[in-house]
């Protein structure tokens, strides 16, 4: 019996040990990144789904997986900037990386605050791919070939998918 406690404590253990690689703060950048890691890259989102990034506060849970992660990848600025309070991890706001031509302003508002919500339109996602995939080959450079080739299918899927879109809303153009 006492054999079969320490097996499920060990059991338990090992199987906490394997943490996320990459942190991500929501599920839309999960998809974007599992989309373009190898397998062997673990993605763990930190706010649960159907869950407001806008309105998540921090865990002990959130500063503990930072701690095992290589990275944390965020939105920021207007959707998940608390994630700028985690210590000891690097972090990447990908918003950083969407062209300003393909960033979305408010009428309302001036030029400093666009819509975070760019994972809405596949041409924005598109656009981020490279610079991400670059990024990432730089964090895990034994994993860049893997990470370029697995870009380039995601970003072909992401055509696909934009057609598909086009076809559906704008029938005949």
């Amino acid at each position: 019996m006492f054999l079969r406690y320490v097996f499920v404590i060990l059991l338990f253990v090992f199987v906490f040990q394997v943490h996320a690689q990459i942190i991500t703060t929501i599920y839309p950048l999960k998809s974007i990144l599992t989309g373009i890691v190898p397998d062997s890259i673990h993605v763990h989102c930190l706010v649960p789904p159907a869950a407001s990034p806008h309105t998540h506060e921090l865990l002990p849970s959130d500063f503990s997986m930072s701690g095992n992660a290589r990275v944390l990848i965020y939105g920021g600025e207007g959707l998940d900037k608390w994630a700028e309070k985690i210590p000891d991890i690097e972090k990447i706001s990908i918003l950083h990386f969407i062209p300003d031509s393909l960033r979305i302003y408010p009428e309302n508002l001036n030029k400093s605050s666009f819509n975070p919500h760019f994972w809405t339109d596949p041409l924005v996602v598109r656009a981020i791919l490279p610079i991400l995939a670059d990024t990432l080959s730089h964090i895990f450079p034994s994993n860049r070939d893997i990470i370029v080739s697995k870009t380039i299918r995601f970003s072909n899927k992401l055509d696909t998918l934009n057609l598909k879109l086009q076809n559906l809303f704008l029938p005949g153009a």
